[in-house]
Formats: C-alpha cells, structure tokens, sequence
C-alpha cells in the first residue's frame, strides 16, 4: 500500500475531483432553470422540463460510449475535449436564441458529463490501490454533493439579478479552466500498456464483485429516484403537509447525504468496504421500512433524515466496491457500473408511475426498503461466500 501521494498523482485526483463537481453545477440545477427558460421561448413548463432529458439521457449515452471509447482516444486528449466542448456548450447558453438548439446544447453537456464521470472513476481506480482507492473514490461524491450544494445557491443568484439562465452553466464550467491547466501539466503515465500477455486480461477481466456492483448501484438508484419522485406526494396526500414542506423533504435528504458522504470517507479509511457498504445499506433499509409508518411530518422527516446517511454510499462507492479486488481496474469495468446507476435514474420516473397507477403512491415507497433490502442480503451473502473461497 502507498503511503505517500506524488504531485501528480494529486494533480490526477484534482482533476477527478473537479469533474464531479462541475457535473452537480449542470444537473443540480434542473429545477431552478426550467421557469427561465420557459419565460425566454414562451414554451411550456412541462415542454421545457422534457427537454432535460437530453441531458440526463445523454449521460447515460455518455457512460456506454467511454466503454469503448478510451479503447481508441487517450485520456488525456479526452478530458482537453472535454472541457473545451463543455465551455463552448455553457458560452452558447448564454447567448442562444433558439429554441430548437436547446436541446443540443443540453445533449452535448450530457454527453460529455457522462464520459467525463467514467474517466475520473477510472483515473482514480487506477492512480490509487487499497484504502487509498476507496477514499478516493468516496471523496468523488463529497464534491458531487458539494456542487449540488453551491451551485443552486449560484443560480438562485444569478437569476435573481436578472441575468440570463445560461450564465448559471458558465459559473460551473469555470472550475474547468483549471481542470484544462492540470490536464496539460500533469502525466497520464498509468495508461502505459500492460506487460506482454496482461493486455488480454486487463480487457475482459470479470469478477462477481463487479457484476453486483453494477447491479447494487442500479437497485439503489432506483431507490434514491423513487424517493426523490414520490416521497412530497405522500407527504402532501398522506399527512397534509404544504409544497414548501414536502420540498424540504428532499433537501433534507441531499443535504444529510453530503454529511454522510463526508463521514464516510473518513470512516472508509479505517473500517473494512464491504462492512462499510453494507452498513449503510441496512441504515437505507430500515429508515425506508419506516417511511409509510410514519404518523406524522415530523416522525418522517426524522426517517428520511436517517435514510440520507445510506446515500454515503451511492455511485463510487459501488465502483468502489467493484473494482477493490480487481489487480488492474479499466475504464469498462468504471463505465459498466456507472451505466448501470444511469439507467436506474433513467427508467425510474416512467416506471414508478406506471406502478403508482396500479398500486398507488404508498406502495411505491414500501418499494424502496424492498430493493434494499436485497441488496443487504446479497451483500452479506456475497461477503461470506468471499470468505470461504479465500479460505
């Protein structure tokens, strides 16, 4: 195990780092931008809203295209397309007039973001090993949540004063000014060829852990969008609570999650990752198992207050726990979980309100401790059947 970081493999971190974050500065702020956009083209609200789709589903295009992509481009020329493009794309926000080229303003941030997110999972499965590597890897989401802290506070700003919705974009995107400079003076000397005869391996290596990964993430994202979703319907139909209530709802959820993310990546540094990951997955558990039991605003924001201390472990910390046994970790196996988070968000909206329409609000949250709860199982089994093939 590595005790001591070198400048680049920092520079490298920084760099993963500032990618999540400038990622929450893009999608965080979904909410707060549709109304203006809405106001500039005389659309809809709910004709804008779908046009966020090309951002959140070009994301999820994004994390299947880097599967092959880094195949034939190297990161670095990459990340220097990266933020260039995405600079460009966040410029044309502030300045574009039409409305038919929204949506390809919103595609191409997607797009990138997504290939962007899989490259800083593979930079830091690769640069760090061990303890390190699932520190590194947890840190990703402390500056996701912090993004998705700072930058509404911004665009609520910048709206506020009258400016247009598009300089909410470039604030974010500024932080890629220096990921650019970073990007030029750092060394991507990891991406160097295996030793003859490892090459094969490191490109279709596969292990169960892996696999689960893809599929824990998956369950949990499902979860998360299920509650993001539904949750203020229940609390408005349910316990009579206001929109500005059932709204607080949900930022208590995001705003413990960025407390929990935080602790954990203190803890994972000391406690073992698979105990780690399950232990916050019994805390999703059992808070979720009580959201419908609730009699009252007060009792259910106390669950859900808990329940945001289980999105400690959420996108990297299942990459994290996929990649942890693996010798040499690439960019499938980075792109293969993340997608699998992606599709998660993506289907859950339409699938949940297909299954509200048959079962009802209520039912859908008891979903949510179901999904959890298969994941505990299948973690506790999957750790034991560990053990006794390691002896």
């Amino acid at each position: 195990m590595r005790f001591m970081a070198n400048k680049n493999d920092l520079r490298l971190t920084s760099i993963s780092l500032l990618a999540n974050l400038v990622t929450a500065g893009f999608f965080a702020v979904i909410g707060l931008l549709v109304g203006p956009i809405s106001q500039q083209f005389g659309i809809e609200l709910t004709s804008v809203t779908k046009q966020f789709s090309w951002l959140t589903g070009c994301y999820l295009v994004g994390s299947v295209v880097t599967f092959f992509l880094l195949d034939y481009v190297s990161t670095r020329t990459m990340l220097l397309i990266y933020t260039g493009v995405i600079l460009l794309a966040a410029v044309c926000a502030v300045f574009n007039t039409s409305y038919a080229l929204l949506p390809v303003i919103l595609g191409v941030i997607g797009l990138l973001s997504g290939i962007a997110i899989c490259i800083a999972g593979t930079i830091i499965s690769r640069v760090w090993k061990h303890k390190h590597q699932q520190v590194a890897m947890l840190s990703q989401d402390v500056a996701f949540n912090i993004g998705g802290v700072i930058f509404p506070f911004t665009a609520a700003y910048i709206l506020a004063t009258g400016m247009a919705w598009g300089f909410s974009y470039v604030v974010a995107a500024l932080a890629l000014i220096v990921v650019l400079y970073l990007v030029v003076i750092s060394s991507f000397e990891f991406e160097s060829k295996p030793p003859h005869g490892e090459e094969e391996k490191v490109k279709t290596e596969l292990n169960s852990s892996v696999v689960l990964a893809g599929i824990f993430l998956f369950l949990v994202v499902v979860s998360k969008y299920i509650i993001v979703v539904w949750l203020p319907n229940y609390a408005e139909t349910y316990l009579d609570a206001t929109t500005l209530q059932s709204g607080e709802l949900i930022a208590q959820v995001f705003a413990v999650a960025l407390v929990g993310s935080i602790i954990g990546t203190i803890l994972i540094a000391k406690v073992n990752l698979t105990l780690f990951v399950a232990t916050a997955v019994l805390i999703g558990f059992v808070s979720s198992l009580q959201f419908t039991k609730m009699p009252d605003l007060g009792g259910l924001t106390l669950m859900v207050s808990i329940f945001g201390l289980s999105l400690a472990v959420l996108w990297n910390g299942f990459v994290a726990y996929g990649v942890a046994l693996l010798h040499r970790p690439s960019h499938k196996h980075v792109s293969y979980i993340i997608f699998c988070g992606g599709a998660g968000a993506t289907i859950t909206p339409l699938v949940s309100g297909i299954f509200v329409e048959s079962y009802g609000v209520s039912a859908v949250l008891d979903v949510v401790a179901a999904l959890y709860g298969i994941v505990f199982l299948t973690i506790v089994v999957h750790g034991i059947a560990l053990k006794i093939k390691t002896g």
